[in-house]
C-alpha cells in the first residue's frame, strides 16, 4: 500500500512511541547496570473508593523484615558522631567475628546491621552507653520504627528499686512493678542471679515526654500497701518547645541532659536477662 509523502513517517513515529516502555525496560535488562542494581516490575496498583491505593503483600514484608531483625537503632544525645567514630565504640562493646554494618540516616540517628543476634544483644544488653561524655539511646529497631516518637520520646531507662523486699524479685513481680513505669525490658545479671540485695536493676522504656515518677505504689497479696522508691541511673532532659530528647532549641539557655554517673558493684558485669 502507498502512502502520502510525510504520512508514512508520522504512523512509524507514532508507533515508535507506543514502543517506549519496552524499549526502555529492554535497555536495563540488557546493560551493565542490572547486574550492580535490582531490576523492578510493575504492578496495577487497586483503585479503592475511587482511590489509587498501593497494596503490600504479607509475605513480602515479612521478607524483608528477617533481614533486619539483628539491628539496633543508636541515637547519641546532643552530639553527631561519624560513622567511623561509631563503628569504633562498637568495636569496643563486643568482639564480633563479622564487623556490623552502620547506617547513618539524615534525621541524626544510627542503624547497626549485627551478623546475628547475639552480637546485637551483646550491645543491647551492656549499657547505659555512653559516647564522649553523651548518653546514647540503643533501641531495637522494628518495621514500625518511628525516629520522632520511638527515640525522641520514648527512651529506655536503667532504674533501680532500692531496698525492694526480696519476695518481689521474681520475673513476674519485676515486671509487675516496673510496668508502673512503662513497658519493662530486662533484669540485669546481679537482680536475676540476686548477688546484689541492696537494689533491683530493670531497663524500662518510659515516655519521658510525662514526669518519671519517684515512688510506686506496690500492693502485696495479703493487702499491704507500701511505697517503692524508684532512682534513674540517668534522666533525660526533654525540651517541651521541640517535643525531642537532646535537641538544640535551648542551648542557648545552657540546658544540658542530665546524666547520672555510671556504677560498679563487685565488679558485676551488666549483662542482662528477659523480664517480660
Amino acid at each position: 500500500m502507498r502512502c502520502k509523502r510525510g504520512s508514512c513517517e508520522t504512523t512509524q513515529r507514532q508507533i515508535d512511541l507506543n514502543d517506549e516502555p519496552k524499549k526502555w525496560a529492554s535497555f536495563f535488562n540488557s546493560n551493565r547496570m542490572s547486574a550492580k542494581g535490582m531490576g523492578l516490575n510493575y504492578i496495577n496498583p487497586i483503585m479503592r473508593n475511587g482511590e489509587q491505593v498501593i497494596e503490600l503483600k504479607k509475605e513480602e514484608i515479612e521478607k524483608a523484615t528477617e533481614e533486619w531483625k539483628q539491628a539496633l537503632i543508636l541515637y547519641v544525645v546532643g552530639e553527631s558522631p561519624t560513622i567511623a567514630a561509631t563503628e569504633r565504640y562498637i568495636a569496643l562493646q563486643v568482639n564480633t567475628v563479622s564487623k556490623p554494618k552502620v547506617y547513618y540516616h539524615n534525621d541524626g540517628y544510627f542503624l547497626v546491621r549485627f551478623a546475628n543476634l547475639d552480637d546485637r544483644n551483646e550491645v543491647l544488653y551492656s549499657g547505659p552507653h555512653m559516647m564522649n561524655n553523651k548518653p546514647i539511646i540503643v533501641k531495637v529497631w522494628s518495621a514500625e520504627f518511628d525516629f520522632n516518637k520511638e527515640v525522641l520520646q520514648t527512651v529506655p531507662i536503667w532504674v533501680k528499686y532500692p531496698n525492694l523486699p526480696l519476695s518481689c524479685w521474681s520475673q513476674d513481680s519485676l515486671s509487675r512493678i516496673s510496668s508502673g513505669l512503662g513497658v519493662p525490658l530486662y533484669a540485669d545479671e546481679c537482680t536475676t542471679k540476686v548477688e546484689r540485695i541492696s537494689f533491683a536493676r530493670v531497663l524500662v522504656e518510659m515516655d519521658v515526654a510525662r514526669e518519671l515518677p519517684k515512688k510506686l505504689k506496690v500492693e502485696d497479696p495479703n493487702g499491704r500497701v507500701f511505697e517503692q522508691a524508684v532512682q534513674y541511673e540517668w534522666i533525660p532532659e526533654y525540651y517541651t518547645k521541640c517535643m525531642q530528647v537532646g535537641h538544640q532549641c535551648n542551648k542557648e539557655e545552657g540546658n544540658k541532659p542530665k546524666v547520672a554517673p555510671r556504677w560498679s558493684i563487685n565488679g558485676c558485669r551488666n549483662k542482662l536477662w528477659w523480664v517480660a
